[in-house]
Order: C-alpha cells, then sequence, then structure tokens
C-alpha cells in the first residue's frame, strides 16, 4: 500500500478542511484531558493533606505517643516498606522485557571511521531491557538524585509534626500557607520560572495573614510563655521553608527520572535504554521515602531519645515510650495510609505540571485544611484578628492558584 493510500483515512477522519484545524483540535483535546487529570490529582491531594494533620494531632496526645518526630520517621518507614513491595510485585509479576531503539550517531562518530562503524554494529541490534524497578539497574544513579530531596522531606516532616503538636490544628494550618513564599523563591531561584504581579501581590497577602495570626496567638498566652510562643511559631515557619526546597527538588527529580521526551531526543533514549524512562510515581516514592525515613530517624533520635536541646525534661524517653506501648505501631498504620496516598500523588502531580503549579496547590490547600480541621476540633476562634488573618491567607491562596492556572493554560496552549 502507497503513503499516500496509508496517509488517506487519517485526512478522512479529520472533520475539518485543514490539518491546522486537526491540530488545534487535537491541542485542546490534551489540554482537556490534562485538565482533568490534574483536577483528580489536585481533589486527592487536598484531601489527603487535610486528614494527616488531625489524625496525627490525635496521636501526640500525652496519653498514646507524644513523640512527633518519631511518629515521622516510623510513618515514612511503613510507606516505604509498601510501596517497595508493591514495586517488587509489579516487576516479577507484570512487567515485560522491552527492545529499545539503536542509538543514533553522534557527528564526532560519524566522522570516526572504523571505530564509529565498530560501534554502530554494536547498536544496530535492539537492546532487551526491564522497566525501571526498585532494586533494578542504575541504582546508584537514582539515590544520587533523590538524596537531596529524601534528606529535605524528612527534615520537613519531622519539623511539621513537631510544630503540630506546638499549636491548635487550625492556627498550625495556617501557618503552614507561607509555603507560597518560599515555593516561590525556590522555583524562580532553583528552577528559573518567572512570576507575575498577582502571583507576588498573593505572596505579599500570605505573609500579612501569618503575622496577624501570630499577633492573636501571641495575645492569647499569658506574658511568661512569650518565650515559648516564639519557640513555637519558629517551628511552625521552619518547616514551609524546607516544603518549597522539596517542591522544587521534586519537580528536578521526576525531569531526570521520569521524563524522557518519549525517546525523541538523545537524552531521551539514554533514559530508555537505561530502564529510567518509565520509572512509576511509587518507585521514585519509595526511594524517596527511606531516605527521609533516616533523615527523620536521626532527628528523633538527637531530640526526642537524647533529648539535645532539653526541651522534654518531664517526657519519657522515645525508647522506653516503644517498649511500654509496643501497639503503637498498629495505631500509626492509618495515618501511614493517607501519607501515602498523599506522597504518590505528590509525585504524579508533579510530573504533570511545574515546581510552581505544586506549590499553588500546596498553598490554597490551607482553606480544605483549616475547614476540616476546624469540624474534627469543633471549635473556630471567632476573635477578630484570627479570622482576619485566616480569611486573607485563604483569599491570597485563591488569588495565588487563580493566576498560576491562568499562566499555566497559557503556557500549554503556546
Amino acid at each position: 500500500m502507497s503513503s499516500q493510500q496509508q496517509h488517506t483515512p487519517l485526512l478522512e477522519d479529520c472533520p475539518y478542511d485543514h490539518e491546522e484545524d486537526c491540530e488545534a483540535e487535537k491541542t485542546q483535546g490534551d489540554f482537556t484531558q490534562k485538565a482533568a487529570l490534574v483536577t483528580a490529582s489536585v481533589v486527592v491531594y487536598w484531601l489527603s493533606v487535610s486528614l494527616v494533620p488531625v489524625y496525627n494531632k490525635r496521636m501526640f496526645n500525652p496519653h498514646i505517643f507524644p513523640y512527633p518526630i518519631t511518629t515521622a520517621a516510623i510513618q515514612l518507614v511503613m510507606v516505604a516498606f509498601v510501596l517497595g513491595v508493591i514495586s517488587i510485585l509489579k516487576h516479577y509479576l507484570l512487567d515485560k522485557p522491552v527492545a529499545t531503539p539503536s542509538d543514533t550517531l553522534s557527528e564526532e562518530d560519524a566522522e570516526g571511521g572504523g571505530e564509529a562503524a565498530h560501534r554502530e554494529s554494536l547498536h544496530c541490534r535492539p537492546e532487551i531491557v526491564y522497566p525501571s524497578w526498585v532494586w533494578g539497574p542504575h541504582l546508584t544513579y537514582k539515590l544520587r538524585v533523590l538524596a537531596p530531596l529524601g534528606i529535605l522531606f524528612g527534615l520537613k516532616y519531622g519539623v511539621t509534626n513537631w510544630g503540630l503538636q506546638l499549636v491548635p490544628t487550625p492556627v498550625h494550618v495556617l501557618l503552614q500557607a507561607t509555603d507560597i513564599v518560599w515555593t516561590v523563591l525556590a522555583a524562580v531561584i532553583i528552577n528559573r520560572e518567572r512570576l507575575g504581579w498577582l502571583e507576588l501581590g498573593a505572596c505579599a497577602g500570605a505573609i500579612a495573614g501569618t503575622l496577624l495570626l501570630g499577633i492573636e496567638l501571641g495575645a492569647s498566652y499569658s506574658t511568661n510563655k512569650t518565650r515559648w510562643l516564639v519557640f513555637a511559631l519558629a517551628v511552625n515557619l521552619t518547616s514551609p521553608i524546607l516544603l518549597g526546597l522539596c517542591i522544587s527538588t521534586l519537580r528536578r527529580a521526576t525531569v531526570l527520572l521520569m521524563l524522557s521526551d518519549n525517546g525523541a531526543s538523545t537524552e531521551g533514549a539514554r533514559k530508555r535504554r537505561a530502564g529510567l524512562h518509565d520509572m512509576t510515581c511509587v518507585e521514585l516514592t519509595c526511594h524517596k521515602l527511606y531516605i527521609s525515613a533516616a533523615s527523620a530517624a536521626m532527628c528523633s533520635v538527637l531530640l526526642e531519645g537524647f533529648d539535645v536541646l532539653r526541651s522534654r525534661q518531664a517526657a519519657v524517653p522515645v525508647f522506653q515510650a516503644l517498649c511500654d506501648n509496643p501497639y503503637v505501631m498498629l495505631q500509626l498504620a492509618p495515618g501511614s495510609v493517607l501519607i501515602m496516598i498523599f506522597q504518590v500523588n505528590l509525585t504524579w502531580l508533579s510530573a504533570l505540571t511545574s515546581a510552581t503549579t505544586v506549590g499553588v496547590v500546596g498553598g490554597v490547600k490551607v482553606v480544605p485544611q483549616w475547614i476540616i480541621s476546624a469540624m474534627f476540633s469543633l471549635h473556630i476562634d471567632l476573635n477578630p484578628l484570627s479570622l482576619a488573618g485566616a480569611t486573607v491567607v485563604m483569599v491570597s491562596a485563591a488569588i495565588w492558584t487563580c493566576a498560576r492556572m491562568r499562566e499555566e493554560k497559557r503556557s500549554i496552549s503556546v
């Protein structure tokens, strides 16, 4: 069959007179499909990230397990173990070997004479490889790429739980909204992303709302607790800084390990041969979380085991608490399930979008988080400063989200 005959059905399938119209319809269809995937991912993100602090706050009860950093380490170990098992089962039960295409010689090889010809003969036959899996080839390369992300996230999650223990849950989630600011700085500096005046104004609003919340929180405590209040605010405002760095390094990791330009470029072909082009969200999250678990565990030993900051004199050392309550692992399991859903979904969302967009979703999460935490705590602070701070933070997050969604749609259409 001739090439013209093969091409004719494609033209007949197109309802338009010009191929440009068909391309425009295909582009619109791609955008609609991606928008649906992103929307579903965002909904899962908001639900899971809103329920985790509510559940963990209950766990930090002095009569249950008041060790937030150890809780983070245990939950991360649980999630990493489950994801590792899933990756191994997928490899042995579902994965099929695939033949990778041969490489295209570079200009230097093309001019290299016999040596280049020999290399070409070696590449003329396709190479048989298996899809990437958790104990697959190039493990050291994967760990080298993911080590900064894993260490940062372990610190971030431990500090987040610590801050959650120190202040009420609704206040905690509102203070976390300052992650917009740090996500912006990290995205601009690390990923070279551009932002407009509307986004910068939303960041300023988040800062202003946080200041109002800090003033209101200070007014609710006596003067002799000022030092403790400053410490609690410092811990809660450190977590958003680490989150901004985590999101940007996560985007970098997904680009290096998951995206391959469909093998169209030389770099894409290299990743395809190495088994990196099809690295799944499950595998990437597994590698990230066992590094994070080690990072959180080190902090746990120092801060809750040996109490190097002398901030837990009245508490039983964490080693003794684990021996006294061996069933605490079962109590932490439901929170681990929520974290697993959140982490895998976050990796997928980062691969679908940009670092700044993930920061957008993370910033506006304060709205469902505040509502859900208020529902479970059955208490809403009606103090004018508190309401003003919450309103400014949530409106700023909404403005930020709308601005970034418009920019994302514009970049996709271009």
